[in-house]
């Protein structure tokens, strides 16, 4: 009860002390509170619990006017919350950067992305910074960046799709069954550009129309962008079926 209350004063402090097995003294949790803020109307205060990480004293959970900050010293440590039938409900594992929703995230990410995974299959996928190489996000079925090539790999021995979202560009991937941990080779099936023109079996651009459908390498149908609903047929041939 301080007559000249200042900014951080510490308002009190419990310290859990006991030996270590060579007979030292170690503070091996500890509990600071601080009046981080003391204008009239306006205080803001703190509360920090620490304990001893390999040795160190590390902040595990802060709360203050700002915010609630959990592992703030960056250790290697996991945050995990059970439900009562899912052991990881919610994970965030602190050394290989994953965030896991009903299971526990995959131990071999590479750390230029955020993934974050859905059960034993699905994920999200975020390049952290434009140094990443893989642009924009991706809703992924069987698939995560591995640590070792910074590319595409399968979670498990099945097959593999993926939609990326970059660029105002939607793109609709599949790749055929490959072995758990493998790197996958995608290949598009579909993607929606900025203008909304829809291309299927190919990544030519329609040409200003909505729709191009590759059938095959010269058999192409073509939906023009008319009055009326009009198809180009066979080899891009300007032959018309027109509604009246």
């Amino acid at each position: 009860n301080s007559a000249s209350p200042a900014d951080n004063d510490l308002l009190g402090k419990i310290k859990y002390t006991g030996n270590d097995d060579a007979g030292n003294s170690v503070d091996y949790a500890t509990i600071n509170i601080k009046a981080t803020d003391v204008s009239d109307g306006s205080e803001d205060g703190e509360y920090d619990i620490s304990t001893v990480v390999g040795g160190t004293s590390r902040s595990r959970m802060r709360a203050d006017g700002v915010e609630t900050i959990f592992n703030e010293n960056s250790v290697d440590v996991d945050f995990r919350v059970e439900s009562n039938g899912l052991t990881n409900a919610f994970m965030v594992d602190g050394g290989n950067n994953g965030i896991g929703f009903g299971h526990s995230p995959r131990s071999d990410l590479h750390t230029s992305w955020i993934q974050s995974f859905f059960g034993t299959e699905g994920s999200i996928i975020s390049q952290v910074n434009a140094g990443g190489g893989i642009p924009g996000m991706s809703v992924t079925s069987n698939t995560y960046i591995d640590s070792d090539t910074g590319g595409y790999a399968y979670m498990t021995t099945n097959e593999a799709t993926k939609i990326d979202l970059g660029d105002g560009v939607i793109r609709f991937n599949r790749a055929a069954s490959g072995t758990a941990g493998n790197a996958i080779s995608f290949s598009e099936s579909m993607r929606i550009n900025t203008a909304g023109a829809v291309s299927i079996g190919t990544t030519a651009s329609p040409n200003n129309a909505p729709l191009l459908i590759a059938c095959a390498s010269d058999d192409n149908i073509r939906f023009k962008q008319e009055t009326h609903a009009s198809i180009a047929g066979v080899n891009d041939a300007e032959y018309f079926w027109r509604a009246t």
